[in-house]
């Protein structure tokens, strides 16, 4: 027991007889302060970083995406285009022959028509007409 006593008294003799010396300790606690100031500001800084890296990430892969996204939607906005144009040529090509076919649906009903087809194909011919036959010879 005497030894734990012994070993109190001591450090409160230390302890109220140290020497202090103001402005050092000052300096001391500035610098342990800056130091503990720096080592948090550098982990704060790595955090914003690496915070700042992947918005940037993130950004840049949205940014891509969208570029990708417009590139296909003009690809097949010209593809549709030039297809939409293709039927159009068909489609006046189709109009143009329709046009025709009416109208040699029209000659063909005609009474002119039927009888130059009568004449020509059956060998027909009206009252009062005679028919001459020449045969091609070799």
């Amino acid at each position: 027991m005497r030894m734990a006593k012994r070993g109190k008294r001591l450090r409160e003799f230390e302890k109220n007889n140290r020497k202090f010396n103001v402005s050092e300790a000052s300096e001391k606690r500035a610098k342990k302060h800056e130091a503990i100031k720096s080592s948090e500001f550098k982990e704060k800084k790595k955090k914003k970083t690496k915070v700042t890296n992947v918005r940037r990430l993130i950004t840049s892969v949205i940014t891509v995406i969208l570029i990708a996204f417009v590139l296909v939607s003009a690809v097949n906005i010209a593809k549709l285009t030039k297809q939409r144009d293709e039927l159009k040529a068909y489609n006046k090509k189709l109009l143009n022959l329709k046009e025709d076919l009416v109208a040699e649906l029209d000659h063909i009903n005609s009474a002119e028509y039927i009888e130059q087809q009568a004449r020509k194909d059956l060998k027909m011919i009206k009252e009062n007409e005679l028919l001459f036959v020449v045969e091609e010879g070799n």
